[in-house]
């Protein structure tokens, strides 16, 4: 899988196989954190290759997701989560990266409004970039 050039991210390439192995790792991470069958976990993050890392371990352990999309407007995200209550916030890090950060606005409607079990997880991707 071929993860084109956006901003300042690289053109990078996955095999399948790296796809697998990475989702095994959150995956697992998920389950170790005590992820129930139908939790629902949010996902920050772009649409690229991670976020399909991202969704597949969310599968794997069992929960439920939801896409917040940095992009998406601050309202909008505040929506989203109100709407989702996650249990579990998985941050892939190019999305931190990029947005600079969660914002504040957003950060203080989570504090105020949900319960996360995890706060924040990195999500690492083995890649080769081009």
């Amino acid at each position: 899988m071929v993860e084109t050039r956006a901003g300042r991210t690289p053109e990078r390439s996955l095999t399948y196989k790296q796809i697998n192995e990475a989702s095994n790792i959150l995956g697992h991470l998920l389950v170790k954190s005590r992820i129930q069958r139908g939790d629902v976990v949010t996902i920050y993050s772009h649409r690229r290759v991670d976020l399909v890392v991202a969704v597949m371990s969310i599968l794997k352990a069992g929960a439920t997701l939801s896409v917040l999309d940095p992009a998406y407007p601050l309202d909008r995200q505040n929506i989203y989560l109100e709407v989702a209550k996650p249990s579990t916030l998985v941050v892939i890090a190019k999305a931190t990266q990029e947005a600079d950060g969660i914002s504040e606005t957003v950060r203080a409607f989570m504090s105020a409004n949900l319960k996360l079990r995890i706060k924040s997880q990195i999500l690492p991707c083995a890649a080769t970039g081009h």
